[in-house]
Formats: C-alpha cells, sequence, structure tokens
C-alpha cells in the first residue's frame, strides 16, 4: 500500500483529478474500481472519485497504481508541454479550448512526429483523459475543441456532426472576388496525388462528392492584389475552406497545395498559410449554455495584416455582417 498526504495545493481538488496529477495515465476506470471495493481509502474511510480533499487529509491505495502509470506515461518534452499549457484560452470541467500553433498536427500519421492527439496527455487533470473532437489542418491555426469528459466528447461530436455550431475563420486571399460576400456551393470529392497525398477537388456530378457550403463576407483589400475574407464553413469538409477559395480563383495565400495562382505579394510578406480558425458559437455539453470563444490569429497572420493596413476590427464587423445573413437565411 502507498500513503499520500494532501498538502495545501492539493486542498479543494477533486480525489480522482489529485491522482491523476499524482499518478500520470492512471484509467479513471481503475479509480472508480479500487474506491468501489474499498481499496482506496480516505482518513482510513471508504470514498469516492468526487469527493474534495482536505489540507492534511492521507490517502491511502495499493503501489500498483504507481506501476500503471510508470508504463502509460507518455513522452512529451517540457518544451511542447509548455507551449500547450500556454496555448489554453478556455477550460472547465467539460471543455478544454485552445488555440493550435500553425504547423503543429492535430493528430498523429505517417511522417507525424508531434501532433496535439501525442500531447494531450500534458493536460490531463480532470476526472478523464481530454479527446479531440474535431481536427484543424496541421498549417492551419486557431480554436481547437477538446473534450475533458465523455459525455462531453459525446455532446460536442454529435453537434459537429449535425452542424449544430457555428464557425468562423479568418484567411487573406490572392485577387478579389467578384462579390463583396456570397455563398460558394462547390461539392468536394477526394483523390489521390502523384505524392501519394489527399488532395480535395470540386466534382458536381461523380460518385462520392460530397456536398460543401461556404459563406464567405470580404472586409478589406490591398489594390486588386489581396483580400482579407472572414469565413463561415456551413459544412465540415476536408480541406473545404481552401479548395472553395481556389475555385473562386482567390486561393488562400500560403496555401502549397491549391495556391496555383501568381501574387505579387508586398516585399517581406511572412510565410504560411494565411488561414485561422477564429471563433466559434455552441452549447456548452454540459448546461446548455450557449458559449463564443475567439481565438487571436497567429504572428504571421498579424504582420499580414499591419503590412497591409488592416486591422481586426474590420475583419470583426465582417464576422457580425456575415452572421448576420446567416441568421436573415434561416429565418
Amino acid at each position: 500500500m502507498k500513503e499520500y498526504v494532501i498538502g495545501s495545493q492539493g486542498a479543494g481538488q477533486r480525489l480522482d483529478r489529485w491522482l491523476r496529477r499524482q499518478c500520470a495515465g492512471l484509467p479513471q476506470s481503475r479509480i472508480e474500481r479500487m474506491c468501489r471495493k474499498g481499496q482506496l481509502r480516505l482518513d482510513g474511510k471508504r470514498t469516492r472519485p468526487s469527493t474534495r480533499l482536505q489540507e492534511g487529509q492521507a490517502i491511502c491505495m495499493p503501489e500498483i497504481t504507481q506501476r500503471v502509470a510508470s508504463r502509460s506515461t507518455p513522452s512529451v518534452s517540457p518544451r511542447d508541454a509548455e507551449l500547450l499549457r500556454q496555448s489554453i484560452i478556455y477550460r472547465d470541467d467539460h471543455l478544454i479550448a485552445i488555440n493550435k500553433p500553425p504547423g503543429l498536427a492535430s493528430q498523429g500519421g505517417s511522417g507525424v512526429s508531434r501532433s496535439i492527439d501525442g500531447m494531450i496527455a500534458v493536460l490531463d487533470e480532470g476526472a478523464e483523459r481530454p479527446r479531440l473532437v474535431h481536427r484543424l489542418d496541421m498549417d492551419t491555426s486557431g480554436l481547437l475543441l477538446l473534450a475533458a469528459s465523455l459525455p462531453a466528447a459525446r455532446g460536442l461530436s454529435t453537434a459537429f456532426k449535425s452542424h449544430g455550431l457555428t464557425k468562423v475563420y479568418w484567411a487573406v486571399i490572392a485577387g478579389v472576388p467578384q462579390a463583396k460576400c456570397g455563398i460558394v456551393r462547390h461539392a468536394l470529392i477526394a483523390q489521390s496525388d502523384r505524392f501519394g497525398g489527399v488532395r480535395c477537388a470540386t466534382s458536381e456530378n461523380r460518385s462520392g462528392a460530397l456536398p460543401a457550403t461556404t459563406m464567405y463576407r470580404v472586409s478589406a483589400t490591398l489594390g486588386k492584389e489581396l483580400s482579407a475574407v472572414a469565413l463561415m464553413p456551413l459544412t465540415g469538409r476536408k480541406h473545404q475552406l481552401r479548395v472553395h477559395m481556389a475555385s473562386m480563383q482567390c486561393p488562400i495565400v500560403g496555401d502549397a497545395r491549391y495556391g496555383h495562382r501568381d501574387t505579387n505579394l508586398p516585399d517581406g510578406f511572412p510565410d504560411g498559410l494565411q488561414l485561422h480558425a477564429r471563433g466559434m458559437v455552441f452549447s456548452h455539453p454540459a448546461n446548455g449554455r450557449t458559449m463564443r470563444l475567439d481565438a487571436p490569429p497567429p504572428d504571421h497572420m498579424e504582420k499580414a495584416f499591419s503590412m497591409c493596413g488592416w486591422t481586426q476590427e474590420m475583419m470583426i464587423d465582417a464576422e457580425r455582417d456575415m452572421l448576420g445573413m446567416s441568421r436573415r437565411g434561416n429565418q
């Protein structure tokens, strides 16, 4: 058996949360089973995972939990752990929202050594391991939601699948659209490219094409070369915003896959994909409260806006107009 004494920093925390901080990788199911069988004692008495701890209390539990934890501890560098913690913009017992940096994958895969999913255990301070409920492309920055509980994961996954939330993106595109605001409706189909990757293309009549709809509004322009736009995907297809902008002959600046148009960029214009998941409106998965979360744009987009003489207030105004247009269209 192993005994712990609760210090001042542990006072007020839930028992299961405190244990998962002490024993990284310890499953919630193991904690609940130890409590249920009386193997885990608080001041010598049976207890529950949700019990709030007090300074000076003693926890006694089987030593085996330490061995389980050591086998399950993920390998995350201190630098990546700090990067992920610093990216948090909202957190409660059910939900974590982060501002994903550009260049960091949401999920691991072939050739991907660093990903949010691979680092996620460093945010493990609740009763359960946080879970990804949606994804952003590697080079797209911005708001990414993580579920901190299984009920929240189910609720958010359902909301994403049923389009029960509103997502807003900011982008810099090459050229100027013919209409200041509008809706792009092009079905998308995924196909393999010559490098072994996946490329999506517009296709209205091919078998397997999925309907895709994007609303946009131009916020500002730089001559005829560049535009700042607010985007609202009404469907959630792979590469949807990037393909839809390219289909208008106005690809997103910095998009190596779909950016086929030559653009005269100002000297010193920053590298990187100019696409940012700016904000989201959704119902909280635990209490149903309407939430609006926003993620500040990354440094390379702030520099691009500054060089072009654009402000974030311009983008916020375009957002509001687009949201109003969306609401009127749904009435």
